[in-house]
């Protein structure tokens, strides 16, 4: 997934989030807005050093870490984002079901 790279390709100049909130906000443009000219684009928007930016997507830096990332979602299950675990059990993403199962958890101490 060439976001997930960006994104890690980010997380290398220490802009991981800025850049991951410029890519939820792009969302809206559907699939052309992660080409990879949008996705150096949105890299200077959030001030990374575009040349640095490429020359890690261009090498592919994270593409295996990426690839293990998204196997290890699919070998639990996982069928869309967000996926949220607690203590390896998977819950429902909204606030009052994560809060039960912690509510749940802290109970069992």
């Amino acid at each position: 997934n060439m976001a997930a790279m960006a994104s890690q390709c980010a997380k290398d100049q220490n802009l991981f989030w800025p850049y991951h909130d410029r890519l939820f906000n792009a969302q809206s443009g559907g699939q052309q807005a992660f080409t990879i000219e949008r996705l150096v684009d949105y890299a200077g928007e959030v001030g990374l050093k575009q040349s640095d930016f490429t020359a890690c997507m261009s090498s592919l830096k994270h593409q295996t870490a990426v690839q293990e990332s998204v196997q290890a979602g699919v070998d639990k299950g996982v069928q869309g984002t967000p996926a949220i675990y607690i203590n390896g059990n998977a819950v429902n993403s909204d606030y009052a079901s994560m809060q039960a199962e912690l509510d749940r958890l802290l109970a069992g101490s």
